[in-house]
Parts: C-alpha cells; sequence; structure tokens
C-alpha cells in the first residue's frame, strides 16, 4: 500500500516500524537480518551477526545479534543515527552511574555496556552499543513476574540525583542474572521466520542505498519462550534503566533543563510552568512507572507532547489547582466539566490485591499493603512538587519495607 511520509513515498509502513524517511544522510544505519557488523575497521574479523530486529526509538534501532566470538552468545545491539551529538555523553552517563565507586545501591540496576564502536554506511558514522540480552518491561510476562523485585529496583536506580533521564516504562529492562543453557536453545527456530516487508521508496531510485531493502516487525524473545519464567525467582532477575539518549547531568547550581522530548513522563508543573528537570520531575516519573508495573495502564503516554501528557494526566489523577488551570495556555478541561482520580486508585488496588493474595510474603495484610501501595504512589503524584517524597524516603515507605 502507498504511504506518504515526510513528503516521501513509500510502498510500505507499518505502525511498528521506525520512520522510514530517517534512513538519510544524519539518521538511521540500514540493516538487513544476517549482516555482520564488524566492530572497526581495523578488524578483517566479522564480530556481531544480526538476527532479529528488538526494536526502535528516535535515536537508534535496537537488534537481537550473536557474538561471533569462541563462546557465542546473544546481545543486543543499539545503532545510533548518525547526527546524534549525544552517543558519548550518554557513554560518560551510564558509565558514571554504573560505577562501582559510587555508593548508591542502584548502580548495579544501570545498562552495562559490554562493547561500543563506530561504523560508517550510506548514511553517515554510527555509534553502536553493545549490551546484554535484555526485555522490555512492556512484555505482560515480565510485568507479572517482575513487579515486585522491580518496582524496589527501578526505584533504587535514582538514588543518585547528579543525572537526569527520560524516566518512563520504556526506559527499563529485565535481564536475566544467570541463564540455563536450554533457555535459548534453538532460539531462531522457535521464534519462526520474522515478519520483514519490501520498502519501495518512489523517487529515490537516485539513493536505494541510503534505505533498507525491507522493514522488520520488532521481534520478542519472550514469544518464543512462553515457560522462560516458569521456574525463575524475583532473586533471579535484574531491573535496568538502560535509556540514557535524552539523559543530562546536573549543573553545579542543581539545576536542570526544560525538555519536552524523548520518552519521558511530564509533571504538570514541568508542562505549564515550564519547570527544568529536577529530583521531583524523577519522583513524578517514576511513580508513573510503578502505577504501569502494578496495572499495565498509562497515567500518561510518555513521549507524547507536552498538552496531551496534561490532559491525559489530568483525565486520571483529577483536577488541577485553580491557580495552574488559570496559567496553563491551553486548558485541559472545562471548569464545568467533571473530572475524579477514583477509578485510577481504585484500578490500583484490585490489581495489586490480584497478584498479592498470590504471595506468602509480607507481614501485613494484603488489604494494608493496598492501602500503603496507593498512599506511596499518590504522594509520588502529588501535583504540588514541594510535597512529593524523595527517592529515600520512598524506598523507607512501609511498603517497600513490606515487599523486599
Amino acid at each position: 500500500m502507498l504511504n506518504e511520509t515526510r513528503g516521501q513515498k513509500f510502498y510500505f509502513k507499518c505502525a511498528e516500524s521506525e520512520d522510514l524517511a530517517n534512513y538519510t544522510e544524519g539518521g538511521y544505519h540500514p540493516i538487513h537480518l544476517g549482516d555482520v557488523i564488524p566492530r572497526s575497521a581495523e578488524h578483517s574479523k566479522a564480530k556481531y551477526r544480526i538476527i532479529y530486529k528488538l526494536g526502535h526509538n528516535r535515536h537508534s534501532t535496537m537488534w537481537l545479534g550473536i557474538c561471533m566470538e569462541d563462546t557465542a552468545h546473544y546481545v543486543v545491539l543499539d545503532v545510533g543515527i548518525s547526527r546524534s551529538r549525544n552517543r558519548d555523553n550518554e557513554l560518560e552517563i551510564i558509565a558514571s552511574a554504573s560505577s562501582s565507586s559510587t555508593q548508591d545501591q542502584g548502580c548495579q540496576n544501570i545498562l552495562k555496556i559490554l562493547d561500543q564502536f563506530k561504523i560508517t554506511g550510506p548514511n553517515g558514522c554510527h555509534t553502536v552499543f553493545v549490551s546484554e540480552l535484555m526485555w522490555t518491561i512492556d512484555h505482560r510476562e515480565i510485568r507479572l513476574r517482575a513487579r515486585w523485585y522491580g518496582c524496589h529496583s527501578i526505584m533504587s536506580t535514582r538514588t543518585s540525583a547528579d543525572y537526569h533521564s527520560a524516566i518512563s516504562h520504556k526506559a527499563f529492562f529485565l535481564k536475566m542474572r544467570k541463564t540455563k543453557p536450554d533457555q535459548f536453545k534453538s532460539l531462531r527456530a522457535r521464534m519462526g521466520a520474522p515478519d520483514c516487508r519490501p520498502v519501495l521508496m518512489a523517487g529515490m531510485a537516485s539513493e536505494p542505498h541510503r534505505h533498507p531493502k525491507y522493514a522488520c516487525t520488532p521481534a520478542h524473545p519472550l514469544d518464543a519462550l512462553p515457560s522462560f519464567f516458569i521456574d525463575v525467582g524475583v532473586e533471579d532477575v535484574c531491573i535496568l534503566l538502560s535509556c540514557f539518549a535524552d539523559a543530562f547531568q546536573t549543573r553545579a547550581n542543581g539545576a536542570g533543563r526544560f525538555s519536552d522530548s524523548g520518552n519521558m513522563c511530564m509533571p504538570p508543573d514541568m508542562i505549564i510552568f515550564q519547570k527544568p528537570c529536577s529530583p521531583a520531575s524523577d519522583i513524578w516519573a517514576l511513580g508513573c512507572t510503578l502505577y504501569y508495573m502494578i496495572t499495565g495502564s498509562l497515567i500518561a503516554v510518555p513521549g507524547s507532547a507536552a498538552q496531551e501528557q496534561l490532559k491525559s494526566t489530568v483525565d486520571n489523577l483529577g483536577p488541577l489547582p485553580i491557580d495552574w488551570w488559570n496559567a496553563s495556555p491551553t486548558k485541559p478541561y472545562e471548569l464545568s466539566s467533571s473530572v475524579s482520580s477514583s477509578i485510577t486508585w481504585q484500578k490500583l488496588q484490585e490489581h495489586y490485591l490480584e497478584i498479592r493474595v498470590d504471595r506468602s510474603a509480607g507481614t501485613q495484610s494484603p488489604q494494608q499493603d493496598a492501602d500503603d501501595l496507593v498512599q506511596l504512589i499518590r504522594s509520588m503524584l502529588s501535583y504540588d512538587p514541594e510535597t512529593r517524597p524523595t527517592i529515600r524516603d520512598c524506598l523507607n515507605h512501609p511498603w517497600f519495607a513490606c515487599i523486599v
């Protein structure tokens, strides 16, 4: 079917594919399944073979690959767009946040880069990050298995205020601390043939080398491993904060910066008053992430337009303070309309109790646990940033003391 994107015509467009118009100078690197990615120009021996596509964002495409060394193992290759100037900064922040010298208990929950190098292609020079095999927590099976341990891990990643990143459920991934040899046996055979469709670009015959010959729908290893987590305990998994493309370090005076880009959950004060990122905005984003981990529902869609996030937030959490409503350039609702947050908190309680009754740990009753959880997340999602708890307050909250 003929589709148009940014003035260019394509004979393929899939909602799950990246913007194909970004396969241009400065954009994505065209990759095909089976491609061998050399570590560097000096290496004649190829190192990574592309197996499946895992996903994409506006900064890069992600691929399941196999390391072609003596002990072949699966890895994730994150291939950045060539015009990105943030990759070196991203690497520096990851190294700083995950440094073993830091006192943060959350450093173990930061993505570890196994390898990084540059490749040159028709659209420019691209930085490639290689990491261990991991899965997005967007996958339902992962949310069900990991949310107990994951909630504490997610909070622990932000015990440092030295940097800010675009925090949302899309920024967190899960990895196994150890994998059993048979867990990945015949992985490619079990995942089946990838969904690939041809890409034909009208009017681009002079530069066909800039775009891939076909587009791939992202595949998920867990779709081929339905029993993957059956005998896996929470102590066997680790939640990683792994998206640092929009991250930046806090200035010396503690100030951040305003940003409405990236996969970010933005609090209303940041949207209405153009406030910069801060520890309070991180708490808001973490509260949205924890709510998603428990319920599978979003307070607002991270990365969507600021005003769209504001409207969705009000729909879920209730009306703004009247002076905030007056200050908002775009009114998210009419004052005469009725908005309430009762359904939001009722859903949180119901989903929590549904999984809590199946778990024997905890010294309190399930209902008391649920009440504590609602109180915690409500405080994290307070409209007033001054009343939101700190990370330490959250980790010392009775609910975390009960589940950890």
